[in-house]
C-alpha cells in the first residue's frame, strides 16, 4: 500500500493552453526589447516606412536611420519616387538629412492630438516632371477625372507634422526646357504661429512669359494640411497677398490652390485644380476676378516693347484644359470695362465685353 503524494497528470489541452501563454509572453519581451533596443528599433522603422510607402504606390529608400524611442529620429539619404502614368506625372525628391521629432504618448493615447511633432529637412532637391503618355498607351485612353481618394488622403494626414523647417531646398516643376525653377528656398510652417520663407531664386520659364524673381521673402502659415505662404513680394508690379494649397490633396494629384494677388495696381483672385487628363494632357480649371489693372504695368512685366496704357477696371476669366494644348483650351474673358486701353496699335477709349 502506497501513502505518498498523489500524482497528478496535466491534459493535453492544458499543456497546450501553458505552452501558447509561455511563447505569447516570450513574444510579447522580444517585441519590447526589439523597440527599446536602438539598432532594431532603427530597423523596424526604416522597413515600416518603405513597406508603407510601397503600400501607396511609392518607391522609397533611406540610407541610414539613427535615434530611439526616447530621442528624435535622424535620417539621412532619403530617396523617394513616385510615377502615374494616368496623371501624367513623375515626382523625385532627395534629401541628405531629416530629422524627425514624435509624441508616441499622443500615438497610443489617441489624444486628439499630432502625434508628429517636428520635421526638419536639410538639403532637399525635388523635381515634378509633367509628361504625356506616348502615343498608341494610356494617352490615347479617353478622358478621365481626378477623384478625391479619402484613404490616401488620410494616410498623408496622419504623416503630417506640426511643424516643418526646410533648408537649401530646390525645386523643379514640369520640363527641361520649360516650367518653373525654385532655389535656395527655407521656410518654417507651423500651427502654432507664423513661420517665414526666404526663396534666393524663382525661374519662370515658358514660352510666353521669361521671367526671373531673386531674394523673395514672404511668411507662412498652417492648419492641419492647409498651408498658406502670404505677403509674398515678387516684383514691384507683383504681390501674393496669399496662396494657399491643401498638402493632402496632392496623394490624389487633385490640390486645390487659391490665390490673392496684388498685381499690376490693381487685385487677381481665383483658384486653380487639376481635374485629370484629357488629349495626353493635364486638364486644369482656373477660375478668377482681376480689377483696377495697369495695363501699363502688366506690360512691363511681360516685357512688351509695345506701347501699353490704361485701366481695365473689372473683369472675369475661366480656363479649362492645358497650357501645352492651347489649341484645345477654352479661355472665357470678360471685360466690364476697360478705359483708355491701349496694348501696340490695339486702342479703346471705352471697352466691355467678352470672348471665348
Amino acid at each position: 500500500m502506497h501513502f505518498g503524494p498523489t500524482k497528478t497528470k496535466t491534459s493535453p489541452p492544458m499543456r497546450r493552453r501553458v505552452r501558447w501563454r509561455t511563447m505569447s509572453v516570450l513574444l510579447f519581451v522580444l517585441a519590447v526589447a526589439a523597440v527599446l533596443y536602438p539598432p532594431s528599433f532603427q530597423f523596424l522603422v526604416r522597413e515600416a516606412l518603405e513597406w508603407e510607402a510601397a503600400r501607396h504606390g511609392l518607391d522609397l529608400r533611406i540610407d541610414e536611420v539613427e535615434g530611439s524611442l526616447f530621442e528624435p529620429i535622424r535620417f539621412t539619404g532619403i530617396e523617394l519616387h513616385s510615377r502615374s502614368p494616368m496623371a501624367g506625372t513623375e515626382a523625385k525628391v532627395l534629401i541628405a538629412r531629416a530629422d524627425a521629432e514624435f509624441s508616441w504618448k499622443n500615438l497610443t493615447l489617441r489624444r486628439g492630438m499630432k502625434w508628429f511633432q517636428r520635421l526638419r529637412v536639410d538639403g532637399f532637391e525635388g523635381e515634378l516632371r509633367f509628361h504625356a503618355p506616348p502615343a498608341g498607351g494610356l494617352g490615347d485612353a479617353p478622358e478621365f477625372s481626378v477623384e478625391p481618394d479619402a484613404a490616401q488622403r488620410g494616410w498623408l494626414e496622419k504623416f503630417m507634422p506640426s511643424q516643418i523647417e526646410v533648408r537649401r531646398a530646390n525645386l523643379k516643376l514640369g520640363r527641361d526646357e520649360e516650367g518653373m525653377r525654385v532655389s535656395g528656398l527655407t521656410f518654417t510652417a507651423s500651427g502654432l504661429g507664423a513661420g517665414a520663407i526666404k526663396i534666393e531664386k524663382i525661374e519662370i520659364l515658358q514660352p510666353w512669359l521669361r521671367r526671373t524673381f531673386s531674394d523673395v521673402r514672404g511668411t507662412t502659415a498652417m492648419h492641419e494640411s492647409k498651408l498658406t505662404v502670404a505677403s509674398l513680394a515678387l516684383d514691384s508690379d507683383l504681390v501674393v497677398k496669399t496662396f494657399s494649397t491643401d498638402l493632402a490633396g496632392f496623394a490624389d494629384g487633385g490640390a486645390k490652390m487659391d490665390y490673392d494677388l496684388v498685381a499690376f495696381g490693381g487685385t487677381i483672385r481665383g483658384e486653380l485644380q487639376n481635374h485629370g487628363r484629357i488629349r495626353r494632357h493635364l486638364n486644369f480649371e482656373a477660375s478668377g476676378r482681376f480689377s483696377q489693372i495697369s495695363v501699363a504695368a502688366l506690360g512691363r512685366f511681360c516685357g512688351t516693347k509695345e506701347k501699353t496704357g490704361g485701366t481695365i477696371k473689372d473683369g472675369n476669366f475661366t480656363f479649362q484644359g492645358s497650357p501645352r494644348d492651347l489649341a484645345h483650351a477654352t479661355l472665357t474673358l470678360r471685360l466690364d470695362e476697360a478705359v483708355d486701353f491701349q496694348w501696340g496699335e490695339r486702342k479703346w477709349t471705352s471697352l466691355a465685353g467678352g470672348a471665348t
